[in-house]
């Protein structure tokens, strides 16, 4: 094998891991740059996640204090129903005593 067979040889399998290199390279190059891509937005939405969990939380609590709100306000009203009913009878009776029927 002469000298110019070697560098012609030596050309080739230079060109060929050239090629093997570019073609395992680039690739990779494009899936590391995918992968932080996707890293960043998986990120995003967890912070996101993790904003919102923390906002429901906080209605969650403003929600449980305005049914306790409500609750009291109807306990109140119903016992003002049944006070003024009482009261309705009891005047009712007074009538009925005042003014008893067939008079």
């Amino acid at each position: 094998m002469g000298e110019a067979e070697f560098i012609g040889m030596l050309v080739i399998a230079l060109g060929t891991l050239i090629g093997v290199a570019v073609a395992i390279g680039k690739p990779l190059s494009e899936n590391t740059k995918a992968m932080t891509a996707l890293t960043l937005n998986i990120n995003h939405l967890s912070e996101k996640l993790d904003t919102m969990d923390k906002e429901f939380k906080a209605h969650k609590q403003e929600f449980e204090k305005y049914k306790e709100h409500v609750t009291d306000s109807q306990k109140r009203q119903w016992d003002d129903i049944n006070k003024n009913t009482d009261d309705i009878k009891e005047v009712q009776h007074k009538i009925e005593l005042l003014h008893p029927e067939g008079r």
